[in-house]
């Protein structure tokens, strides 16, 4: 599991809102299209990425402070590319989450 920083948020964004609309040009079913059963699903996947992605947010920002703290010392550049590949790593995976939230976001809106 990843670090256990103070808050949720980002400096790149805060929670699945922060995400752009990628999901706009999909047709999704109207909630009232969707069956009781659906919507519940698709409500349990939500709260599923909301989890995921506030974890995520969380390793972000510790990943941020363990760059700054890392750029304080004497330079290591390699200790330096290892938390730059990982701050990547785990953005790419914070925005595909937040594109699903989106997506399921609509199709429960209808």
């Amino acid at each position: 599991d990843g670090g256990s920083g103070a808050g949720a948020g980002s400096a790149s964004g805060s929670g699945p809102a922060a995400s752009g609309s990628a999901a706009a040009g999909k047709s999704a079913p109207a909630a009232s299209s969707l069956s009781s059963g659906e919507q519940r699903e698709l409500q349990k996947e939500l709260n599923k990425l909301e989890r995921q992605i506030g974890k995520l947010s969380q390793r972000e920002e510790k990943l941020h402070a363990d760059l700054a703290a890392a750029a304080g010392e004497a330079l290591d550049t390699e200790k330096l590319t290892a938390l730059n590949r990982e701050l990547t790593a785990v953005v790419e995976e914070k925005d595909q989450l937040e594109e699903r939230w989106m997506e399921i976001g609509e199709q429960l809106e209808g």
